[in-house]
């Protein structure tokens, strides 16, 4: 992960990578639009926590932390190892 992108950028190349997307909007509603399903949240589950060196525990997941790629840029900031200022500049 590059320090000086966004992390927004960062959680979009993953999510385009991981459900096969040309591009998203960055308030797009995955769910409801139907891009996102068990099996593909499971793998962007997985993707995110190799990307950004986090754990999610199965405990601690909530869907609406992945209806967008701002909600999953919000939930990385609450996540990440990094510092808060790091965050920050990051979001």
């Amino acid at each position: 992960m590059n320090s000086q992108t966004p992390i927004r950028t960062d959680v979009m190349s993953v999510v385009c990578k991981t459900l096969t997307l040309e591009t998203i909007a960055f308030e797009e509603d995955l769910i409801e639009s139907g891009l996102l399903d068990s099996l593909s949240l499971v793998q962007l589950m997985v993707a995110l926590e190799e990307e950004f060196n986090i754990r999610i525990e199965p405990e601690d997941l909530n869907f609406e932390d992945y209806r967008s790629v701002k909600s999953m840029s919000e939930m990385i900031s609450r996540l990440s190892p990094l510092t808060p200022m790091t965050i920050h500049n990051w979001v």
